[in-house]
């Protein structure tokens, strides 16, 4: 039996299956803290702000769907959180915040660190109770647990500091309610339509979400059924093996022109475990189904036909049987051979840049040829998704974690330190660029300090960078985007960490292979074209126009200031 309501907290985690907690110490979760070192199956990860501990345990639910938990102390702790609570939220992971508030008497007194915290977390966190009492702990803390993992979503739990100390109350053990699987599948008549529009039109496409994560030979036995070509989203890339027959790539700015191509001709779109946001991107005029386990997704984006309400691997068991083998393939052909021509392009284009400077592409594509068959890439926001989404080539083993829905600059590396706690036995790879990285530096010293072996490659053009390129899409000057960067391997070496630095072609590839080889957290500071651009799969007249004027005024401003 606990002794305390601090320690009957940790008691109750450990018996949903928590074995790490993330987190910065601080005033009322101290008494958490002394609960957890007093035991020896729960640990508690020092991190070096609330958001980078945040963005650990969202990659690490990303990864295997576990509860994530990070302690948050009252005030300044609480509000450092919320950027990663929206990312949870957005991205639909199960993470439970519990955090400090200040004593119960003083609540409502404007004191020294004292923010309303319910009012803070009210739109971010799904379930988001405050504990004032002993004898409502457990109740709330059960629903807490029971919210995040079953809905996957972001629950919060506050409790105030005197509540901490209070003797523990007797409860029943009731591990039965922390995790209860279940299972949304649509009325047959529903399914039974989905497979008359199907059957009944010759060119299908599927756009697959990640909600198909546990689908994946489902999804693949619906693609052969339909002669159909499968376009991911980016949070699905790592989804399919990227080399299967029925891969078309990716959809959107950040995906490929044959992915977006496929999508947009076909005449029926299958959309599954997704709600892609652009509507630019769907086709319209031809009957699209979708199949989401969230009814608030279905047609949230685009104007669809039919929406299925249920889970992607169940809903496609059902739906399997009704279709019928389409012997026409030439829809398939033609994506492949597009497919194919594309890649070609891309490895062209990865390997004729690097002559006479360094190109992300070329860097990104080494990564994918070198790293582990079963590596884990976390993937920061900008420009590196790009590279990502279109020269890392996965092989369904291998992973790619992402800020998908927020996309939050700051995410790739404190995910890359979720996911080595994760799977400590993987190879852990984060793709970031200079801005990006900065913006969470200082928990590289977390991975020194647990000796967690992550690479870090950062895309160093000491820019924001993809921020110039929505600069000249505007037809402005670029202006207040320079950054002036540290030398990152030096800085690897001065947090304890391992360091290299590439900033010639030839030299890309020998940095790469040593990082990779390294068994210490290492950064390597690869100096990319400051010029490179983003091609977009479609360029029209507006475009070269604004790029244009952008160029002209950021010449001409450059000048008048000389």
């Amino acid at each position: 039996m606990s002794k305390t309501i601090s320690d009957q907290v940790i008691e109750m985690l450990v018996e949903a299956g928590v074995t790490r907690c993330f987190g910065v110490p601080g005033d009322a979760t101290d008494l958490m803290l002394a609960s957890i070192h007093a035991r020896d199956d729960i640990d508690f990860i020092l991190t070096r702000h609330e958001e980078g501990a945040g963005f650990m345990v969202n990659a690490q639910a990303k990864l295997n769907g576990t509860l994530g938990v990070v302690l948050a102390a009252q005030g300044p702790g609480v509000a450092h959180m919320v950027n990663a609570m929206y990312d949870a939220k957005l991205d639909k992971i199960p993470m439970l915040v519990i955090s400090g508030q200040v004593e119960t008497h003083l609540i409502g007194t404007n004191t020294a660190q004292e923010l309303d915290q319910m009012s803070l977390f009210n739109d971010a966190a799904a379930f988001n109770r405050e504990v004032r009492s002993a004898n409502n702990l457990a109740p709330i803390l059960q629903l807490a647990i029971q919210m995040a993992l079953v809905n996957r979503c972001v629950a919060h739990v506050s409790i105030a500091t005197d509540v901490m100390r209070e003797p523990a109350v007797k409860r029943p053990t009731n591990t039965a309610v922390f995790n209860i699987p279940y299972q949304i599948h649509p009325e047959p008549q529903l399914i039974e339509q989905a497979a008359d529009i199907l059957n009944s039109k010759k060119n299908v496409a599927i756009l697959y979400g990640g909600g198909c994560l546990y689908a994946k030979d489902e999804v693949l036995k619906i693609a052969g059924l339909l002669n159909a070509p499968t376009v991911h989203t980016l949070r699905s890339k790592d989804v399919l093996d990227n080399s299967n027959p029925h891969y078309a790539g990716g959809i959107g700015l950040m995906g490929s022109r044959n992915g977006c191509h496929q999508v947009k001709n076909c005449d029926a779109l299958l959309v599954i475990g997704s709600s892609y946001a652009w509507d630019e991107y769907y086709p319209h005029g031809v009957p699209i189904i979708q199949i989401d386990r969230d009814p608030e997704r279905i047609g949230s984006r685009t104007r669809i036909e039919l929406g299925l309400v249920g889970d992607a691997k169940l809903t496609l068991e059902q739906l399997i049987p009704l279709l019928t083998q389409k012997t026409d393939n030439s829809y398939l052909s033609a994506s492949q051979k597009n497919h194919t021509k594309a890649i070609k392009g891309l490895d062209k284009k990865a390997e004729g840049e690097a002559k006479n400077a360094i190109y992300s592409p070329f860097v990104v594509s080494l990564i994918s040829e070198h790293m582990t068959d079963d590596a884990i890439v976390t993937v920061d926001t900008g420009a590196s998704m790009i590279w990502a989404n279109n020269w890392l080539r996965l092989n369904g083993k291998q992973r790619m974690i992402t800020s998908t829905e927020l996309a939050t600059l700051g995410f790739g590396m404190p995910a890359a330190i979720g996911c080595q706690f994760a799977e400590p036995d993987r190879q852990v790879i984060a793709i970031c660029g200079d801005g990006g990285f900065q913006m969470s530096m200082p928990d590289f010293s977390t991975a020194v300090k647990y000796n967690l072996p992550i690479k870090i490659f950062i895309l160093n053009n000491f820019a924001y960078h993809f921020i110039e390129l929505e600069q000249m899409s505007e037809g402005v000057a670029l202006s207040y985007t320079k950054l002036n960067n540290p030398d990152y391997a030096k800085l690897a070496e001065a947090f304890g960490g391992v360091g290299f630095t590439a900033k010639k072609p030839s030299e890309v590839e020998g940095v790469i292979r040593a990082a990779l080889a390294c068994d210490k957290p290492t950064i390597v500071d690869i100096h990319v074209d400051e010029n490179e651009l983003i091609i977009p799969n479609k360029i029209t007249a507006d475009m070269i126009m604004s790029f244009t004027k952008s160029t002209i005024k950021t010449k001409l401003s450059n000048w008048l200031k000389k």
